[in-house]
């Protein structure tokens, strides 16, 4: 069943080769919601796979590109926008391959040329791919990249080898050039986490099947299947703003054209606007007025001062309340602490150099 989430959409799609592929599970549900896509793989799995099928399938083209070379993906690139006639809204980075783990060579044994060009295919590829993107100006904002990592990124997995390497650093790409993508074009980088799955390249990991039982068996739910995966991977290129819904944000300028950052700066030297403010104060679960009925009528709501005084009154409470009691008051909670330096004051009186004992003094 199509939802149309994805109508009016565009996109490029990396790594799908077979039917097994996640990335072919992708193309496949992406068409069905309404999206218009470009598939890309390198000259080599074009051949060896079956590619050109999902191609005739999903009426579109095959552009070949090795994602580890910066000139092919400018040229897939520039491609890509001339397919669609302008910019295009979502990226799908689905590669991943170690040389090690095919030749069989454990993570203690690793060839180093290997594990280069496996951080290069499975991870730094996806650098590039971001940032031939950004460079050409190829996105629409708003739009979105999402990755396949897996869980060996921050859990030891044995026979995963050099591959949990290459996912770790792949998840640090994602955060760092999510800052400053979206910081400047409001895209999103988003790496999804699939269960294991029997891919071309997942069957080559040792002790596969152990691992999908040990997984199965572990996860609430069992494991995620190719198409559960690529129904996620979906909400997140659905997740976009048109003119209208922005508007409502008071995120567009005249004219339907996203504000700038100098005007989003601006709106927030000013604070937050009204409908920001109403917004924090229901996830509180408190309205304004009930705020200021509790906690006095200066408190500033959402602030996390409840204490309606200034710091004077509170500095003059606290000397009062440690000159009575040795005590100093906490300014948030009202409530008196034990003050450090009249600690002692408040042990029983003991000869000094002996330690406190758990018996009854002597009568």
């Amino acid at each position: 069943m199509s939802y149309n989430l994805l109508k009016g959409k565009k996109g490029l799609i990396f790594g799908a080769l077979n039917e097994n592929s996640i990335a072919w599970k992708v193309a496949r549900r992406a068409v069905e919601e309404g999206a218009e896509i470009v598939l890309t793989n390198t000259a080599v799995s074009i051949r060896m796979g079956t590619i050109n099928q999902l191609a005739e399938q999903c009426g579109t083209i095959v552009v070949p590109a090795d994602a580890t070379s910066v000139s092919d993906l400018e040229r897939l690139i520039d491609r890509t926008m001339e397919h669609f006639g302008g910019k295009f809204d979502f990226i799908l980075h689905s590669i991943g391959m170690s040389l090690n783990v095919r030749k069989g060579r454990k993570y203690d044994d690793l060839d180093y040329d290997y594990l280069a060009k496996t951080l290069d295919i499975s991870a730094i590829s996806f650098h590039k791919v971001i940032q031939v993107a950004r460079k050409k100006d190829a996105l629409n904002d708003w739009g979105s990249i999402v990755a396949l990592t897996y869980i060996a990124a921050q859990r030891t997995l044995y026979g995963y080898n050099d591959m949990a390497d290459a996912k770790a650093l792949l998840e640090s790409i994602a955060r760092s050039f999510g800052y400053i993508y979206g910081r400047e074009k409001h895209v999103r980088i988003n790496t999804v986490s699939q269960s294991p799955t029997p891919t071309t390249a997942g069957s080559g990991v040792m002790g596969m099947g152990d691992l999908m039982d040990f997984a199965d068996r572990t996860s609430p739910l069992g494991n995620a299947t190719a198409d559960d995966c690529a129904g996620y991977v979906l909400t997140l290129f659905a997740q976009g703003y048109d003119a209208e819904s922005l508007s409502r944000r008071g995120l567009l300028e005249h004219g339907h054209e996203p504000a700038g950052n100098e005007a989003l700066r601006e709106r927030a030297r000013s604070g937050i606007s009204g409908y920001q403010k109403q917004d924090i104060d229901s996830h509180r679960g408190l309205s304004p007025e009930r705020f200021r009925e509790s906690f006095g009528r200066n408190a500033v709501h959402g602030s996390g001062r409840a204490h309606p005084r200034s710091r004077q009154e509170n500095a003059s409470s606290n000397r009062h309340i440690r000159k009575r009691t040795g005590r100093r008051a906490c300014p948030l909670l009202f409530r008196p602490v034990p003050a450090p330096a009249c600690a002692a004051r408040l042990l029983p009186n003991r000869p000094q150099g002996k330690r406190l004992s758990n018996k009854p003094p002597d009568e």
